[in-house]
Protein backbone atom coordinates (compact mmCIF):
# COMPACT_ATOMS: atom_id res chain seq x y z
CA UNK A 1 0.00 0.00 0.00
CA UNK A 2 2.93 2.22 1.10
CA UNK A 3 4.32 1.61 -2.56
CA UNK A 4 0.89 2.37 -4.44
CA UNK A 5 0.97 5.79 -1.98
CA UNK A 6 4.25 7.15 -3.75
CA UNK A 7 3.29 6.30 -7.15
CA UNK A 8 -0.18 7.99 -6.89
CA UNK A 9 2.21 11.06 -5.73
CA UNK A 10 4.76 10.71 -8.32
CA UNK A 11 1.80 10.54 -10.65
CA UNK A 12 0.12 13.68 -9.33
CA UNK A 13 3.31 15.37 -9.42
CA UNK A 14 4.12 15.00 -13.23
CA UNK A 15 0.55 15.91 -14.23
CA UNK A 16 0.57 18.95 -12.13
CA UNK A 17 2.12 21.37 -14.64
CA UNK A 18 -0.28 19.95 -17.12
CA UNK A 19 -3.02 21.22 -14.76
CA UNK A 20 -1.75 24.48 -14.17
CA UNK A 21 -0.88 24.89 -17.12
CA UNK A 22 -1.97 27.63 -19.72
CA UNK A 23 -4.15 26.21 -22.34
CA UNK A 24 -4.19 27.63 -25.59
CA UNK A 25 -5.89 27.45 -28.82
CA UNK A 26 -3.38 25.84 -31.36
CA UNK A 27 -3.33 25.29 -35.32
CA UNK A 28 -3.79 27.30 -38.33
CA UNK A 29 -4.83 28.13 -41.51
CA UNK A 30 -4.21 25.17 -43.92
CA UNK A 31 -5.06 25.79 -47.78
CA UNK A 32 -8.14 27.96 -46.72
CA UNK A 33 -9.33 25.36 -43.94
CA UNK A 34 -8.86 26.27 -40.52
CA UNK A 35 -7.65 23.47 -38.08
CA UNK A 36 -7.73 24.24 -34.41
CA UNK A 37 -7.61 22.47 -31.48
CA UNK A 38 -7.45 23.46 -27.47
CA UNK A 39 -3.78 22.41 -26.03
CA UNK A 40 -2.25 22.52 -22.84
CA UNK A 41 0.94 24.76 -23.39
CA UNK A 42 4.69 24.13 -21.72
CA UNK A 43 5.00 25.59 -18.20
CA UNK A 44 6.62 28.36 -19.59
CA UNK A 45 4.24 29.54 -21.81
CA UNK A 46 3.48 33.19 -20.70
CA UNK A 47 0.70 34.11 -23.52
CA UNK A 48 -1.71 32.65 -26.17
CA UNK A 49 -1.51 34.23 -29.36
CA UNK A 50 -3.37 34.86 -32.83
CA UNK A 51 -1.69 35.95 -35.81
CA UNK A 52 -3.38 37.25 -39.12
CA UNK A 53 -1.06 38.30 -42.07
CA UNK A 54 -2.89 39.81 -45.01
CA UNK A 55 -1.35 38.97 -48.13
CA UNK A 56 -0.64 41.05 -51.40
CA UNK A 57 -3.18 39.10 -52.98
CA UNK A 58 -5.61 39.84 -50.77
CA UNK A 59 -5.87 36.13 -48.90
CA UNK A 60 -5.27 35.40 -45.27
CA UNK A 61 -2.96 33.26 -43.22
CA UNK A 62 -3.72 32.47 -39.34
CA UNK A 63 -1.88 30.68 -37.00
CA UNK A 64 -2.54 30.25 -33.19
CA UNK A 65 -0.33 29.35 -30.58
CA UNK A 66 1.34 29.11 -27.19
CA UNK A 67 4.38 31.73 -26.56
CA UNK A 68 6.89 31.95 -23.47
CA UNK A 69 7.52 35.91 -24.13
CA UNK A 70 9.38 35.71 -27.59
CA UNK A 71 6.36 36.89 -30.13
CA UNK A 72 4.47 38.78 -27.09
CA UNK A 73 5.33 40.98 -25.00
CA UNK A 74 2.16 42.69 -23.54
CA UNK A 75 -1.45 41.78 -24.19
CA UNK A 76 -3.43 43.15 -26.87
CA UNK A 77 -3.45 43.65 -30.79
CA UNK A 78 -1.21 46.05 -32.57
CA UNK A 79 -0.86 45.79 -36.50
CA UNK A 80 1.77 46.47 -38.27
CA UNK A 81 2.16 47.83 -42.00
CA UNK A 82 3.27 44.91 -43.99
CA UNK A 83 -0.46 43.18 -43.18
CA UNK A 84 0.13 41.16 -39.68
CA UNK A 85 -2.06 41.49 -37.03
CA UNK A 86 -0.77 39.74 -33.71
CA UNK A 87 -3.22 39.69 -30.52
CA UNK A 88 -1.85 38.09 -27.47
CA UNK A 89 -3.56 37.26 -24.41
CA UNK A 90 -3.00 35.52 -20.62
CA UNK A 91 -6.05 33.47 -20.03
CA UNK A 92 -7.45 30.00 -21.31
CA UNK A 93 -8.53 30.24 -24.85
CA UNK A 94 -8.85 33.71 -24.90
CA UNK A 95 -7.17 33.60 -28.59
CA UNK A 96 -10.72 31.79 -30.22
CA UNK A 97 -12.59 29.51 -30.21
CA UNK A 98 -10.98 26.14 -31.39
CA UNK A 99 -13.51 26.03 -34.57
CA UNK A 100 -12.90 22.41 -36.15
CA UNK A 101 -10.96 20.82 -34.19
CA UNK A 102 -7.98 18.52 -34.95
CA UNK A 103 -9.43 15.53 -33.46
CA UNK A 104 -12.77 15.81 -34.20
CA UNK A 105 -11.21 16.44 -37.90
CA UNK A 106 -9.46 13.21 -38.41
CA UNK A 107 -12.60 11.12 -36.57
CA UNK A 108 -14.37 12.26 -39.40
CA UNK A 109 -12.15 11.59 -41.78
CA UNK A 110 -11.20 7.79 -40.32
CA UNK A 111 -15.31 7.18 -39.82
CA UNK A 112 -15.66 8.36 -43.96
CA UNK A 113 -12.70 5.84 -44.74
CA UNK A 114 -14.28 2.88 -43.04
CA UNK A 115 -17.95 3.66 -43.83
CA UNK A 116 -16.61 3.26 -47.82
CA UNK A 117 -14.40 0.41 -47.21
Amino acid sequence: LENMSRLSLVILLCLLPTVLSLKCIVGGDINGVQLFDELPCTAAALYCYKMTTTLSNGLSTMSKNCDPGIVCTKTGCTSSTNGVELCCCKTDDCNGAAGASLLMTSLVAIGAAWAWS
